[in-house]
Formats: C-alpha cells, sequence, structure tokens
C-alpha cells in the first residue's frame, strides 16, 4: 500500500511532464477508499500507478499513468489487461493526450465522456445590476456559512446533479473535507437564498494560484429557466475581479450542453479536454 506521499510524489511527477495531473481531486481527497495497483520494475518507487474505485453500476473506473521515462515500453498495455473487469470498467485519460487516445483505439477502448476545461479572461461586471435583478427575483446572494448552510446545500446539489455520477453524490463528509483544503474561503462560497432562507442556488469559488476556478454552480430545479444561472455566473465573476484575479477557468460536462453554450456565450474557451474510455 503506498503512502499518500508516495502518490503526491507519482503525480507531481507525472503533471510537470504532461501539463495535467494523472489523477482527480476526489481521488485524492479520498485515498483511503481507492484500490491501488502497481507496477514497481526495479524501483522501491512505482513506475506505473493505477487507482479506482467500483462505480454504482457494477464497472470499476480507473485512473493510471506511467512515469514519462518508463514510457513506450509496454507498461500501459499491460497494465490495462490487468485492469479489465468481467463487469466492465472505464479509464480515464486526463488531458485526452495523443499517446493515450493512441493506447486506448489499441486496447479497443470507446470514448463516452469528455470533460472539457474551459478557460477566460475576466472583465467588468455591473455589481448593482445583478444585485437588482436579484432582488425583482425576490432572492439574495450571501456566503455560505458552513455550520448552518451545509446540510441544505448536500441536499441541493443532489438535486441539481441528481444525474452527475460524481458531484451529486458528495455528502457533507465530502464538504466538509473540501472546505478544509488551503484554497477553500466560505467567503467565496456564494449561495441564493429566498427571503426564508431557503438555498436556491449557488457558485463555490476555487482560489488557488493566479487563476480562479468556478468549482461548481448550480441552481434549484425549481427555479430553472429564469436566468439565476447566469445571474450567479456574473455575480461569481464579480467577486473574482474583487479579489484582483484576471483569469477564470471551469470544468464542465461535453454533454451538458445548455452550460457549454452559457459559458461559451461569456467568453470561455477550451484549454483542456478529459476523456472517459470505456471497455
Amino acid at each position: 500500500m503506498l503512502t499518500t506521499a508516495a502518490i503526491t510524489e507519482f503525480a507531481e511527477t507525472v503533471t510537470a511532464h504532461d501539463g495535467v495531473p494523472p489523477f482527480n481531486e476526489a481521488t485524492l481527497l479520498n485515498l483511503d477508499s481507492r484500490e491501488q495497483r502497481a507496477v514497481f520494475a526495479d524501483l522501491e518507487t512505482p513506475v506505473a500507478l493505477a487507482l479506482g474505485q467500483q462505480l454504482a453500476d457494477g464497472r470499476s473506473e480507473w485512473e493510471f499513468a506511467v512515469l514519462p521515462e518508463y514510457r513506450g515500453r509496454g507498461y500501459g498495455a499491460e497494465f490495462l489487461q490487468q485492469l479489465r473487469d468481467p463487469a466492465g470498467f472505464v479509464v480515464w485519460a486526463h488531458g485526452d493526450l495523443p499517446a493515450a487516445r493512441a493506447l486506448a483505439a489499441e486496447q479497443g477502448l470507446t470514448k463516452t465522456r469528455t470533460l472539457f476545461r474551459l478557460l477566460a479572461s475576466l472583465g467588468e461586471y455591473d455589481a448593482e445590476e445583478i444585485n437588482a435583478k436579484l432582488r425583482q427575483a425576490g432572492l439574495r446572494i450571501r456566503a455560505l456559512d458552513p455550520e448552518r448552510d451545509s446540510e441544505a446545500w448536500v441536499s441541493l446539489n443532489a438535486r441539481v446533479f441528481a444525474s452527475h455520477p460524481e458531484q451529486g453524490s458528495l455528502t457533507t463528509r465530502d464538504l466538509e473535507a473540501r472546505l478544509a483544503q488551503p484554497w477553500a474561503d466560505p467567503s467565496a462560497f456564494l449561495v441564493l437564498e429566498t427571503p426564508a432562507g431557503e438555498l436556491v442556488g449557488y457558485n463555490w469559488l476555487k482560489l488557488a494560484g493566479d487563476t480562479a476556478e468556478i468549482y461548481v454552480l448550480g441552481v434549484s430545479p425549481d427555479y430553472a429557466g429564469k436566468g439565476l444561472g447566469k445571474l450567479l455566473m456574473f455575480a461569481g465573476l464579480n467577486e473574482l475581479v474583487t479579489r484582483g484575479f484576471r483569469e477564470v477557468e471551469l470544468y464542465v460536462d461535453g454533454d451538458n450542453t445548455a452550460a457549454v453554450s452559457l459559458y461559451r456565450s461569456l467568453g470561455f474557451e477550451t484549454a483542456a479536454v478529459d476523456s472517459q474510455y470505456a471497455g
């Protein structure tokens, strides 16, 4: 069983070479629940590493990478054979790099999901206009209060992302783990509420480095189609400008056409693509 430090070192080496991390945030925050498989060759540290979990439908889901200096020796193909599961399996190719696409084609895997990383430059936003429109809708924006709002937010998030395999399954424990990260700032976690205090939307901002992130944005299904998603976006972008950020990024599933269309209309462009392949 590899230690967290060993996995972090492996991931940092791969990221420095590929420009994209081999494992997503949810995996790194839940290492104790992930299955590990590794190839060590002649080293004490792994030359290839896979982290996986069982999905609700019985299939296994994996993320794996090979150290740059050990690529081209067949480790990737050998690893994929080990990860194959009679119940089915999926594997992520973060960055969907040419070598990963070639390996997937060679192994007869099919691309089943695409996750876009979108990037935009921040502009000028009219906070007074945003708040005026929210008042017209009988709503207001405030910062998250973790003690008071956690359970309500988890419940709302589950409804907003009911069909999303990762986001919709977040628990209060998952929320607490993320709020404990160095980048988390509850004052940058905007929630939208009714006069009665019911949470109906949110825009969680991730503040790390020079580029901020729209970490997750959602609107209650009961309030869909009222333009609140766009207002929440503008409120979040304005918040980032006041904090001195110049760029913002976000992740969105490729098949979420409504969200992709909204983000494109706001000037977001594709910076990277993660792809999921199934076997």
